[in-house]
């Protein structure tokens, strides 16, 4: 008969730095390479439309990394939501950089128009089209893709670029209804926007 034994932790047994350094790597390449290499590229194309889309979006760009882990799954952890340290750490700067982005964008429309409207009525189409809605409508789509790629039975190899490849339309959507909007109706939402700030008035008429 043999003996059952217990497994002790051991709570000051040092932790393997490997995972810890490979997020960190994923991070500062991500930085590097997407927040300030192809902004900078856009900007010397005189691409002001794209940037003006792309900056408050890096968070959109981070989930589909994410996704696709990246070479040597340097990106594997990059947009996670969980309680480990690192990986919160490494979503919250992302939203803080996306967040940057879209309050910039929104205080140059400000003073390029000096009209507190014109910029405002940017945040209306921005904060749900760039940071509230599309994270977690590309990740839906995304976990639906793979799915139906187990029930079809293919292999990882061609699930993972099924559901990037659906991630990648999806987000491409979301930027172009971005767009669209901001170019074609602007001049409608910033009536609406001042609609919106006169209403208290109304209300104390």
């Amino acid at each position: 008969m043999t003996r059952k034994t217990n497994t002790i932790k051991h709570p000051h047994k040092k932790v393997n730095p490997q995972p810890l350094i490979k997020n960190i790597i994923g991070f500062i390449s991500y930085f590097i390479i997407f927040v300030v290499i192809i902004p900078l590229l856009l900007y010397r194309a005189q691409q002001y439309n794209f940037l003006e889309v792309y900056l408050p979006n890096v968070d959109l760009i981070a989930n589909l990394l994410t996704w696709s882990s990246g070479p040597y799954d340097i990106w594997s952890n990059l947009y996670k939501n969980d309680d480990s340290i690192s990986r919160f750490t490494s979503r919250t700067l992302i939203n803080y950089m996306a967040l940057l982005g879209l309050t910039f964008i929104i205080a140059r429309e400000t003073k390029r128009t000096n009209n507190i409207f014109a910029g405002w009525s940017m945040a209306f189409v921005m904060l749900l089209t760039t940071y509230l809605l599309p994270t977690d409508i590309v990740t839906w789509f995304m976990e639906k893709a793979q799915n139906f790629s187990k029930t079809i039975h293919i292999n990882k190899l061609s699930t993972d670029i099924l559901s990037l490849t659906i991630g990648i339309i999806i987000t491409l959507t979301f930027l172009g209804t971005e767009i669209i909007i901001l170019q074609r109706y602007r001049k409608h939402v910033k009536q609406f926007a001042k609609y919106v700030y006169g209403i208290p008035k109304k209300l104390n008429m």
